[in-house]
C-alpha cells in the first residue's frame, strides 16, 4: 500500500485546532511540520508566527511573519489567500505588517 505525501493541509489544520484551543506547544509542533511540508503556505506561516507570540519568542515570530510577507508578495491585494476561509491578501498583509510594527517597538 502507498501513503500519499502529505501536502501539509492535515498538519495546518492539527495546528490552527490546537492554536484555537490555546496549546501552544501542540500547535507549534504542527504548524511547524505543516511550513516543512508545504513552505509556500502563507496560512500555515501565520498561524506559526501567531503561536510564537503566544509563547513570547519573538524572533522565530518575526522570521514566520517576515516569511508570510514574501509568500503573499506577489498575490494581488484583492485576490484570496489560498488555504484560507476567504481572507483577503490585504487584510492578511495588514496584520503581518502590525504585528511587524509591534515587534519593532518592543
Amino acid at each position: 500500500m502507498v501513503i500519499p505525501a502529505s501536502d501539509g493541509r492535515q498538519e495546518l489544520e492539527a495546528g490552527l485546532f490546537a492554536l484555537e484551543a490555546r496549546n501552544m506547544s501542540e500547535a507549534v509542533d504542527w504548524l511547524r511540520r505543516a511550513t516543512f511540508r508545504d513552505p509556500r503556505s502563507a496560512v500555515a506561516q501565520f498561524a506559526l508566527a501567531r503561536a510564537y507570540l503566544e509563547i513570547g519568542d519573538q524572533s522565530r515570530a518575526q522570521a514566520a511573519l517576515v516569511q508570510t510577507r514574501r509568500l503573499l508578495a506577489t498575490l494581488p491585494g484583492d485576490a484570496l489567500v489560498p488555504e484560507s476561509d476567504a481572507v483577503p491578501v490585504e487584510t492578511l498583509r495588514q496584520a503581518v505588517q502590525t504585528h511587524l510594527e509591534a515587534l519593532a517597538v518592543e
